[in-house]
């Protein structure tokens, strides 16, 4: 598969504020390791689409396998009333969805 084909394709880009250095940290999930940092949020997409145009390149390249993107399903897993509204709480606190949140909390715990 070529670049191009790659760069068309839906994966899904967050955007975290630096709290400790200040601008954005952005990165793809399904891309482990593809991530660039802006200061000005307004230059995250661009840069961002660098980094990912440079990271396939790079795993091209080097015959890396390249998952597809994460297709929007429904996980069920059960959670106690007490944890689901404070999860909700934090989420809306920090302008997410909570399935946005619990995604980024999750590749946060078993980032590498």
């Amino acid at each position: 598969m070529k670049i191009e084909d790659y760069m068309s394709k839906p994966y899904r880009m967050v955007i975290v504020p630096d709290d400790a250095e200040g601008g954005f940290t952005v990165f793809f999930p399904e891309l482990p390791g593809c991530v660039t940092c802006v200061e000005d949020i307004r230059d995250a997409y661009d840069m961002a689409m660098d980094a990912k145009r440079e990271w396939l390149a790079a795993a091209i390249e080097d015959g890396v396998i390249i998952d597809e993107p994460y297709t929007m399903q429904q996980v069920g897993l059960p959670l106690p009333d007490a944890l689901r509204n404070r999860i909700v709480q934090k989420a809306a606190s920090e302008g997410k969805s909570f399935s946005d949140f619990c995604i980024v909390e999750l590749e946060k715990a078993v980032a590498v």
